[in-house]
């Protein structure tokens, strides 16, 4: 099963210029570098917090529990200690399982659902198949943070500087092609939504493929 990497986080103030180039100038490329990641997409929020969304697709959950991956984990850059110690907060990070994908282009604009409990009492499938039909949906996505290897992708090296990270329990994106579709798919999904809703932009994405 496809395995996602989930990451929700703030910057701190006046480090804006140093944090994204970190992430542009060594950060993505090491992470999506990593043999069975796929591709990593970097957004912003429009409505919502924390201001940025990342997620990185892998082959398996594996891959997020590999030697290669953890290695990376447990010897951050310097460069990387120094944005994990105080520029890089408010995180929430969590391994998840892809359970459901529907549709296949991604889009420039997502609406993000996340939540703590189990969201055992929904419809998925009806909430799918509604949210498909709906004008300018792309992809919809349901994750569920994995138990696999429980205690072995936690309180590594990185996690050590910055701090104990939030966790989700599931996570439901919804792809849009432009900024008014996802607006009308954020009015359908937060008020029904148990946890916390968001639109996000696009920053960035980067394939494994483009580092060959």
């Amino acid at each position: 099963m496809v395995g996602i990497l989930a990451i929700w986080n703030d910057c701190a103030v006046g480090s804006m210029d140093k944090y994204e180039s970190w992430y542009h100038g060594e950060h993505l490329a090491d992470r999506v570098g990593v043999s069975g990641f796929r591709l990593g997409r970097r957004h912003e929020a429009l409505v919502g917090s924390p201001h940025y969304f990342t997620y990185y697709e892998t082959a398996s959950v594996d891959v997020l529990l590999s030697e290669e991956y953890l290695r990376q984990l447990d010897n951050p850059s310097p460069l990387t200690q120094e944005i994990m110690a105080g520029v890089f907060i408010n995180a929430t990070r969590s391994v998840c399982e892809r359970m459901a994908c529907v549709g296949a282009a991604r889009g420039g604009y997502i609406v993000v659902g996340r939540t703590k409990s189990k969201l055992a009492n929904i419809d998925w499938s009806l909430l799918l198949s509604n949210l498909t039909s709906k004008p300018g949906v792309l992809r919809l996505e349901l994750w569920r943070k994995t138990t696999l290897g429980e205690g072995s992708n936690s309180a590594r090296a990185e996690e050590q500087i910055r701090g104990a990270d939030e966790n989700i329990t599931d996570a439901l994106i919804v792809h849009t092609a432009r900024e008014d579709d996802a607006r009308v798919i954020y009015d359908i999904v937060s008020p029904t939504h148990d946890g916390e809703t968001g639109i996000y932009r696009l920053v960035s994405e980067l394939e494994h493929a483009d580092l060959s």
